[in-house]
């Protein structure tokens, strides 16, 4: 069986059952899912039309933890289940081993901390949204200038993301200051509207990134906000979408979404619910409420009135 190489990123593990192996995946199995951990299992006529990287990465969208058994391949890391799996014989970087229903737990345990690696090495890609409008502030929202600092909100959210993310990108039509003419630009993407169509956009450019958005109109962000955001992170998370207990209402616009959501705003987009706080319908979007001490970095300003009290 040849070894296919994939990204570290990626949690897929190749099915190898021995001897004593019955009832070992089910109790496995179990333990994942209460874990909250989404598992997809490929076997046999599945597993046989995984023949192409492009096919597998569609997999991994749709699940935490993709298994694979009956492949002419061995994709990513191998579970060997029962006894007949001599641990002493198999090399470190193999995979998982479970001889017996003893070998649950540590096995699970190992799974479980094998899948927080691989998130942490998921690139982190910095997106602000600078589509919109601006029809009730009168202007460009992100080309405003913030006079204590005299740097547009756009150029503060830059600095503020850059430190956190792998890269950085600008998504939407609007306007950007000439010192940030070098980054890149995403035109927003078709069949979505709103803010939806930049995160979109954003996804289907970088398909094995999470994205870390920003609204170009919060220009209160601070370090530990991204820091304490950043830090929900978890496997078995898709999103992580704040909850704001002043105003009772989820904050999407500054919010953590892994690759697997890319599935969710296709279906919320077939059904044409465009606002993104559709996507805490899912289940493995998890929506924690902000800490008092940082609220305030998801204020956001939308009238001039508002821009001249600050």
């Amino acid at each position: 069986m040849n070894r296919v190489s994939l990204p570290d990123s990626l949690p897929v593990l190749t099915v190898e059952r021995g001897d004593g192996c019955s009832g070992l995946f089910e109790l496995l199995e179990q333990r994942l899912s209460v874990a909250g951990i989404r598992v997809r299992n490929l076997v046999d006529g599945e597993a046989a039309q995984i023949r192409r990287k492009t096919a597998l990465l569609e997999e991994c969208a749709c699940c935490d933890l993709l298994l694979i058994e009956g492949a002419e391949d061995r994709w990513g890391r191998s579970l060997f289940l029962g006894a007949s799996f001599d641990c002493r014989q198999l090399q470190v970087d193999d995979g998982f081993v479970c001889r017996s229903r003893n070998d649950v737990d540590s096995c699970f345990t190992e799974i479980m901390n094998w899948l927080v690696a691989c998130q942490q090495k998921v690139p982190v890609v910095g997106c602000i949204l600078i589509g919109g409008k601006s029809r009730r502030m009168g202007r460009p929202k992100q080309l405003i200038v913030d006079k204590s600092r005299n740097r547009t909100w756009l150029e503060i959210g830059v600095e503020k993301l850059h430190p956190w993310v792998d890269h950085i990108v600008l998504s939407g039509k609007g306007s950007v200051p000439m010192a940030l003419k070098p980054l890149q630009r995403l035109s927003d993407l078709d069949g979505m509207d709103g803010p939806m169509s930049g995160i979109g956009a954003v996804m289907q450019a970088y398909p094995l990134a999470s994205i870390l958005v920003l609204a170009s109109d919060m220009p209160f962000v601070e370090t530990g906000s991204i820091d304490w955001l950043l830090s929900q992170r978890s496997p078995g998370r898709s999103a992580v979408v704040p909850h704001n207990k002043l105003t009772g209402r989820s904050e999407p616009l500054f919010a953590w979404y892994d690759f697997r959501c890319r599935p969710f705003l296709k279906e919320l987009a077939a059904k044409r619910k465009f606002r993104m706080q559709y996507i805490c319908a899912f289940d493995s979007v998890y929506e924690p409420e902000i800490p008092a001490s940082i609220l305030g970095s998801w204020r956001n300003l939308n009238y001039p009135e508002d821009v001249s009290r600050v």
